[in-house]
């Protein structure tokens, strides 16, 4: 008799039994309180040279969202939200933006006499709005915890067991303009599989009429591997990538960060890790005060990235040697043998400093590599020197020494040098480990750079200064001009440090990457801009 009670009750359990737990939403993104915006946007209105417009905007924010309705039923004062689940059906996935509401009566008439869009009310309170423009059907949403929760297509994606309350979904408060989560762990293998299989479609189709010799194509082809392959290591590897945009008036800073890890114990963790911050000489040849440019790069490459690349410039310097005519071929021959090892590395080291030199009637260079056997490259260099020099160039090898490696002297008066340098000298330093170059009259500052300790550094620094990148490539404004745009946007004091464009990659646990740019380069751009026209 026990048997039948057993499976009535089996028979039962699905009706009493708790809902599945709503899966974790793949997508987030959360958005500043448009109350807030006031600032940025009178900041962003006065960086873009239109500063009554930005007052304006920035008035009217402060307006709209005074009184018991706000902004006709937004609720400027909160954040602003959206989130994604992702389905093994893309077309079932549920996606669902957060509108703050302070007012629901106000929020309809908003739609209907602002946005001439007629939200009509249906069974359990659900509204729906038809837009004929778009091919994506009706959008349904309703009212939850003060917040207006719109959809597509899956109107259960609202119910209000489905959706996160406000309490949880901000939880943690936002500081910047906006916040993007991006949680590949939460994505359906198939939807990965379908990802990955249409970015290797679209590049091979945008490529696929770029045409060149068959060579060309084949590296193209091998370009589009790699990167492949790098979307399918972030795909299957990755755990959570994170973006925040942001802008500061008090800072005058415009900055974006991105932030990705990687699952634990995965191949991805590991590449993380041996992006850390690592001592460099090579890369140390990029640290120095006011540069118009800098750049460091310390990387090592996943073995598979590292075959693969390998192989792509295998094909590159086939299809170079294959252009060379008959004299210079022996030559490219032997160059291309001895640079080899160095490009093909798997160790990516390199730095490279740009910026006034001290007189001021020019510019300075110097740059570093991180050689695998730079001794062939030397050797090579000086056997085919006699046959390559001209009139207009010389070289004296072994002129100097600094830190044990050799220093070459080269007058170059072909390059046309002495206009952006002031000089028309090359300093090239040679070695085992390490290929680097100096245009200066004397190597004083390339002895200080090869003599230094190693600098430890990120993955990735790279530093523009607006004003001087300007000057060092404008030919369309006067000097005066130049320096009254400059003095306008910066005063007596000089742009120094505020007129930038940085970017750093750091690794270690997490991939960071950070933007930042100053408000005043882009001011100062704007101003350029206006004075060319004039």
């Amino acid at each position: 008799m026990k048997r039948p009670f057993a499976l009535l009750a089996l028979a039962w359990f699905p009706l009493f039994a708790p809902a599945a737990e709503p899966v974790a939403p793949a997508v987030e993104i959360r958005v500043k309180a448009i109350g807030d915006l006031a600032g940025i946007v009178e900041y962003a209105g006065a960086t873009l040279l239109q500063p009554e417009a930005g007052q304006q905007f920035a008035a009217m924010i402060t307006k709209l969202g005074a009184g018991d309705t706000g902004l006709e039923g937004i609720d400027t004062g909160k954040l602003i939200g959206g989130y994604v689940r992702i389905s093994e059906n893309i077309a079932d996935s549920a996606v669902v933006v957060m509108v703050p509401v302070k007012d629901e009566v106000a929020f309809v008439a908003l739609l209907k006499n602002t946005l001439n869009v007629d939200a009509k009310k249906g069974r359990g309170d659900i509204y729906s709005i038809e837009i004929p423009q778009l091919p994506l059907g009706a959008v349904y949403f309703r009212f939850l915890h003060g917040y207006a929760y719109a959809t597509i297509r899956n109107v259960k994606s609202i119910d209000p067991d489905s959706i996160i309350p406000p309490k949880d979904f901000f939880k943690a408060p936002l500081k910047q303009v906006l916040a993007a989560d991006i949680y590949w762990d939460r994505f359906p293998a198939d939807v990965k599989k379908v990802m990955l299989g249409q970015i290797e479609l679209q590049l091979a189709e945008r490529t696929k009429d770029f045409g060149g010799s068959e060579l060309q194509k084949q590296a193209r082809r091998g370009l589009i591997d790699v990167g492949v392959g790098m979307v399918q290591t972030i795909l299957n590897d990755g755990e959570k990538f994170g973006i925040t945009l942001d802008a500061d008036p008090k800072t005058d800073a415009i900055s974006a960060n991105i932030r990705m890890t990687a699952k634990a114990k995965s191949t991805f963790a590991a590449n993380l890790k041996s992006w850390a911050d690592r001592e460099s000489l090579a890369a140390g040849f990029s640290v120095g005060k006011n540069p118009l440019a800098s750049l460091s790069l310390i990387a090592k490459l996943p073995s598979g990235t590292h075959e693969k690349l390998g192989k792509l410039i295998d094909v590159l310097f086939d299809d170079a040697l294959a252009g060379a005519n008959d004299d210079a071929k022996p030559f490219a021959t032997k160059m291309v043998d001895a640079v080899s090892p160095t490009v093909k590395s798997d160790d990516l080291q390199l730095g490279l400093f740009v910026a006034k030199n001290a007189k001021g009637d020019g510019l300075r260079l110097h740059a570093a590599v991180k050689a695998d056997k730079g001794d062939a490259f030397e050797k090579t260099i000086k056997e085919f020197a006699p046959f390559l020099m001209g009139g207009e160039a010389s070289v004296k090898f072994d002129e100097d020494k600094a830190a044990g490696r050799n220093l070459h002297k080269g007058e170059f008066t072909n390059l046309k040098l002495k206009d952006p340098f002031g000089t028309e000298t090359i300093w090239i330093a040679t070695s085992d480990d390490l290929v680097a170059i100096g245009i200066e009259d004397e190597p004083k500052l390339m002895k200080a750079y090869l003599e230094a300790k190693p600098k430890k550094l990120p993955m990735l620094a790279l530093e523009i200064s607006a004003t001087q990148f300007g000057h060092a490539t404008q030919t369309e404004l006067a000097p005066d001009k130049y320096a009254a745009a400059v003095e306008s946007v910066f005063g007596k004091t000089g742009p120094a440090g505020r007129d930038t464009l940085k970017l750093t990659v750091t690794g270690g646990d997490e991939l960071n990457v950070k933007i930042v740019l100053k408000g005043s380069a882009v001011k100062f751009f704007a101003t350029f801009d206006q004075l060319k026209k004039k």
